[in-house]
């Protein structure tokens, strides 16, 4: 299963500017993209659930923010709202080993 459509207008986002919200929708919609190509994970998100998804890459580099879904989705077949927890986890994992986030 595929994206439900985009709703929400950039600069909505308590978590940062539109345009930057906006990169981070297109990130999880290219993992998406991509995860249904080639059939390693199951996808369920509605529009909701891709802001979830794009609060929780907050922080991240586009590549990492990248990396993280498609990890989240791999690790356990399936894409989801309740992959944004783990999203967290892997975002901090990040800032122990990286240091840095971006803002």
């Amino acid at each position: 299963m595929g994206l439900r459509g985009e709703g929400g207008q950039a600069g909505d986002s308590p978590t940062g500017g539109g345009e930057i919200r906006h990169a981070r929708r297109r990130t999880v919609a290219a993992v998406v993209e991509s995860l249904g190509a080639t059939g390693r994970s199951v996808v369920s998100l509605g529009p909701d659930d891709v802001d979830a998804l794009a609060v929780a890459l907050t922080g991240l580099t586009l590549n990492q923010a990248r990396q993280a879904v498609a990890r989240a989705a791999i690790e356990d077949g399936t894409l989801g709202r309740g992959d944004a927890a783990r999203l967290a986890e892997l975002k901090a994992e990040a800032l122990r080993d990286d240091g840095l986030l971006e803002y």
